[in-house]
């Protein structure tokens, strides 16, 4: 049996009717025309619902009823437009004006002659004349007496550094005297035969550990990792036992308390 057959389909079933919603109505007038439109209001045809041109009174020229024409002997005549009062009398200015042409029987005096040497006065002017113009030329350091040598304000620059040095200098060793004397008092210095002692038996060791060290250090590839470990191991133990050594061999040895 088909999952979609069922024994129920063959009851027959009762049709509902579809309940269709009315038909929307607007409340406006739908022959009422358009509000500002001016679809279709030129030629003799009018569309239903365009709408209509209104024109105004003096919208063109003049108004059509020629009520606002002119009177032809109501003209402007004379003395009877308004009258303007005048503001004082009327100056032009003067003071930026050139000196007026000599007139025709102003004659300029003739035949004056001057006794001034022009020759020698431009041979005096041309002389102490500063000349311009000229570019400046660069300084030439070259030619200065202290070129080559060193500077005055390094030596003073040189004595301020070794000063601030040996103050820096004088503070740390203050510093360090207190902290050793702190440490000594909290310290206590090892016997001098133990730390021989603790040598020789040091350089023993190291001598065991070299001894062993010495059968795999030509070996450069490893065929386990057991070898590779044991020839790392070898080579630390080796390194910090020479550094125990070095420490020991430098002098007194303190110990905390």
């Amino acid at each position: 049996m088909a999952a979609n057959e069922c024994i129920f389909n063959l009851v027959p079933q009762e049709l509902k009717a579809i309940e269709k919603s009315p038909m929307y109505r607007s409340k406006h007038d739908p022959r009422a025309p358009v509000t500002n439109s001016t679809l279709g209001v030129k030629g003799t045809t009018r569309l239903h619902g365009v709408g209509t041109i209104v024109k105004k009174n003096s919208g063109t020229m003049g108004r059509p009823d020629r009520t606002s024409a002119a009177n032809p002997n109501t003209f402007l005549k004379k003395k009877t437009g308004p009258v303007y009062e005048a503001g004082g009398n009327f100056m032009r200015e003067t003071s930026g004006r050139k000196s007026a042409v000599p007139k025709k029987h102003e004659r300029p005096i003739l035949g004056q002659r001057s006794a001034k040497n022009f020759i020698s006065v431009n041979a005096v002017e041309a002389i102490l004349k500063v000349p311009g113009g000229r570019k400046e030329e660069d300084p030439r350091y070259m030619t200065k007496s202290d070129f080559g040598k060193k500077p005055a304000y390094l030596k003073q620059v040189k004595e301020q550094i070794q000063r601030e040095n040996e103050l820096i200098d004088q503070y740390m060793e203050n510093q360090a005297g207190r902290n050793r004397s702190e440490a000594e008092e909290e310290l206590e210095m090892m016997d001098p035969h133990e730390q021989e002692e603790l040598i020789i038996q040091l350089k023993t060791k190291w001598d065991s550990v070299n001894q062993s060290y010495q059968k795999m250090c030509h070996m450069v590839t490893f065929d386990t990792v057991g070898k590779l470990r044991r020839k790392t191991e070898l080579e630390a133990e080796l390194t910090n036992l020479d550094a125990d050594i070095q420490r020991l061999s430098k002098g007194p040895v303190y110990l905390s308390k």
